[in-house]
């Protein structure tokens, strides 16, 4: 990255290779020359045999990696500047087979997604607008429904607008029961700035989804609480620091009665 500190790829790459070393294929795909040219001379010098930079369309060049997978373990990360990984594209995993491991993390862009809901033009031009009409049909592609209209063309809070969207597309992603748990978390420069996109996660495993729930739990607020203390009187402080556990007991006496006979694990998972 711009400022020395290693990328995504780079980030995976390197977690691949320090626990399952020559067992594992990864393929970074990236349209700008640029980027591309850089990664590639890392993973050279780094002699890396099981990582591919490969030049061109991401989404293109996902389609038949993923038409060719039988039952190995799968990890996606989309990582779009805007809204380019339509459902249909992901909707082949979420009919693998039980006996398969599969993991997604998406990003999904919530100023581009409301510049296509059109939310405010529709008071001034009608729905048949071309244009109009053209954004939606974009939007029903990249969620897989129509249903983003129910949320983001109503009236109320935009964050609580948002976070209903993104719900049901979890739902989406977990709707053949294969890809049954998932999650999201909102990135933003600060509590009270919009949202700039969510990073969405779904996996067939339950230890995947306590695992990226745990770790953006911590990201999150540890920015967050850096972005409200720094260069006040608490600086310094965790967000642990502030955290109010006290309703937490109650919290999981009230799940223990609503879900008898239920692991720790997946009591654990349903309060989260």
């Amino acid at each position: 990255m711009a400022d020395g500190s290693p990328g995504s790829p780079l980030i995976m790459a390197g977690a691949a290779e320090r626990y399952v070393r020559d067992k594992y294929k990864a393929y970074f795909f990236n349209n700008d020359l640029e980027h591309h040219s850089r990664l590639q001379r890392i993973l050279e010098k780094r002699n890396w045999p099981s990582c591919s930079a490969i030049l061109g369309d991401g989404i293109e060049n996902l389609r038949p990696v993923i038409e060719s997978l039988t039952d190995e373990t799968f990890f996606l990360y989309i990582d779009p500047f805007g809204l380019d990984c339509e459902f249909n594209v992901l909707r082949p995993l979420l009919d693998r087979s039980k006996k398969c491991s599969t993991e997604i993390l998406i990003n999904l862009h919530m100023p581009i997604t409301h510049r296509l809901g059109s939310r405010n033009q529709l008071s001034e031009r009608h729905d048949s607008d071309p244009t109009i009409r053209r954004y939606h049909e974009k939007l029903n592609r990249v969620y897989g429904g129509d249903y983003w209209a129910d949320e983001l063309l109503s009236d109320g809070d935009t964050k609580e607008r948002e976070k209903r969207l993104i719900a049901k597309y979890c739902s989406a992603l977990s709707s053949t029961g294969y890809l049954a748990y998932t999650g999201a978390c909102p990135i933003r420069e600060s509590n009270e700035s919009a949202t700039k996109y969510f990073m969405v996660f779904a996996s067939s495993h339950i230890d995947s989804m306590l695992i990226f729930n745990d770790e953006m739990c911590k990201s999150y607020n540890k920015y967050m609480n850096d972005q409200t203390s720094q260069g006040g009187l608490f600086a310094g402080l965790t967000w642990q620091d502030w955290r109010d556990s006290r309703k937490l007991t109650e919290l999981v006496v009230e799940y223990v009665k609503k879900y008898p006979a239920t692991t720790r694990k997946e009591l654990w998972n349903r309060i989260g």
